[in-house]
Formats: structure tokens, sequence, C-alpha cells
């Protein structure tokens, strides 16, 4: 392989990054990843152990030459343009656009769609989940001596932190009352409890049995704060269960949401794509017997 002079091979590419459709078929995406971008730009160059690994799964026979090159390559001479973080965007909307030395822009490419699939993956997902939430409304015992115990523990340890697990045995007959006991007690103590998290059970019934024992305690000993404790739903929670809970009717202040946010088993890969628009001052198309795959030649801003 004659790799020749690298140096009087570079051409200038101009590139832009979008997505072709919106993710979770929505009508929407949300971009995220721009700083972790700019760090991997900052940052960017080839170690003596990233060469030595490259030589060995190569073939011998190429030339010195192109490690030397290697050593050398940096984001220095790239120009990089992106819209603001946190920005709604739609399909084919230019996210970031890249210029610079062709050669560079292009080992580029793979670290860039990944830094922006998922952030921006992740972005939207929790987007979606919010709006799913919506504006949450606020609506109007055989005890387990062990869990009182363990809620009177955690509130000595945390007494300006305490949040409660309530359905460890039985929410109503047990959970509720321990924890009411408990905040009752902290108040005296001149503390204010947190609220509760329900993780099983019929999620939107249980909110408002919790809610109206907080309005009744609230008014039976005059603590104004009580009836607004907050009550918060975890249990895998997705976009399908919040809207449902909406549809039922609830008293839940905050959703906990992990697994169905961080994995987006929804839809696991947003499909960003990164084409060349540009060569040399030179419009350049990408072709396709795909409509939505055929590119708008030329440069663009990401406004």
């Amino acid at each position: 392989m004659h790799i020749g002079n690298l140096e009087k091979q570079i051409h200038m590419q101009c590139s832009t990054y979008f997505s072709e459709k919106n993710p979770f078929h929505g009508e929407f995406a949300v971009f995220a990843g721009l700083e972790e971008c700019v760090k991997f730009l900052q940052k960017f160059s080839y170690s003596e152990s990233d060469i030595e690994y490259i030589r060995q799964i190569l073939p011998s026979s190429i030339e010195e030459e192109f490690y030397k090159f290697l050593r050398s390559v940096t984001a220095k001479d790239i120009s990089f343009y992106a819209i603001n973080e946190g920005t709604v965007v739609f399909p084919r909307v230019p996210l970031i656009r890249v210029e610079g030395p062709l050669i560079v822009a292009q080992l580029l490419e793979t670290t860039l769609l990944n830094l922006v699939n998922y952030a921006s993956l992740m972005a939207t997902n929790a987007a979606r989940f919010r709006l799913a939430a919506g504006k949450l409304k606020l609506y109007e015992f055989e005890v387990n001596e062990g869990e009182l115990a363990a809620f009177i523990s955690f509130a000595i340890a945390f007494p300006n932190g305490f949040i409660a697990l309530v359905d460890t045995y039985d929410v109503k007959k047990s959970g509720l009352i321990n924890f009411c006991a408990v905040a009752l007690a902290l108040h005296d103590c001149g503390y204010q409890a947190l609220g509760i998290r329900l993780d099983s059970g019929d999620l939107a019934y249980l909110s408002l049995i919790a809610r109206d024992y907080f309005v009744k305690i609230s008014r039976e000993y005059s603590i104004h704060y009580f009836s607004n404790l907050m009550i918060m739903a975890s249990n895998d929670i997705n976009e399908e269960t919040i809207l449902s809970l909406n549809d039922q009717g609830h008293s839940i202040d905050s959703f906990g949401i992990g697994t169905h946010l961080v994995t987006c088993q929804k839809q696991p890969a947003l499909g960003c794509v990164y084409k060349m628009v540009e060569l040399n001052d030179q419009p350049r198309i990408k072709l396709s017997h795909e409509v939505a795959k055929v590119t708008i030649p030329g440069k663009k801003k990401c406004l």
C-alpha cells in the first residue's frame, strides 16, 4: 500500500449531522451530547499505545509514513458548529456541522455519532416521560414493628431527608401508619419529613389513599405542609404506565424512572447519520433509491 505525502492529499470536507426521523414514532427529538463532543475534539489525538495497536491489526505492508502521520493528527483544524444543547429538533434539521481536513473529519464520524445519538435519545426519552406525567395534581391499620423501627432509624440518621418506602408489608395497614407516626415525631423535634415512595401495587389507588391520610393529619394537627408531602411512584415506570395513571386519576408528585429511561427500551438507537455535503467548496449529494436517504447538498447553518 502506497501512502505517499498525506499532507498533500488532505481535502476540505463539510459534513452535517442530522436525524432522518423522530425517535419513538414521536413529533420531536431533543439535541444533547454537545459538551462531550467538544471535550472529545479538544483531546482528539493518537497516543503511542493507540498507534501500536493499529500497527498490530493492519498489514505489515503499511508504510511507516502512515504511522508518522497518525502521530500528528489532531482536531485543531476542525471547525465545529452545533445548535444549542437541549434544543427541540426535527428530522433533517442540521444538528452539527463539521468542516476541516477530509481525513480528520472522517475519523471523527463514529465517535461524534455515538456521543450525540445516545445522549439525544436519552434526552428525548426523558422529555417524553415528563410530558406524559404532565402537571402532577394534588388531591385532597396491623402495623409491622420491624418496619417502624427501620423508619425510626432512618429518620434519626437523615432527619432532613426522611422519605420512606411504605409498601414493604402493607401500605394501608402498616406502611402509611408507620410513616405518619415517624413524620409527626420529626415535626415535634423541629424537622420536616419529605414524603413516601410507592413501588408496587395499584399506584393510582394507593397514592389517593396516602394523600387522604396526609390531608386528614394536616387538619387534625394543624400541620399545613403535611397535606402536601411528596408521593413518589416507581416500579418499572414507562411512558405507557404514566399515561395510564393519568387516565386513572392519581395523587403522585413524582415518578422514579430508571431502567426505561437509560435503556430506551422502546427504541434502543436514535439513527442519526453523518454525510458529506461539500468537498473543496463544491456541494455534494448522496443519491439513493430511498427518497429519505437522499441528502440536500451544500453547507448549512446549525441554528
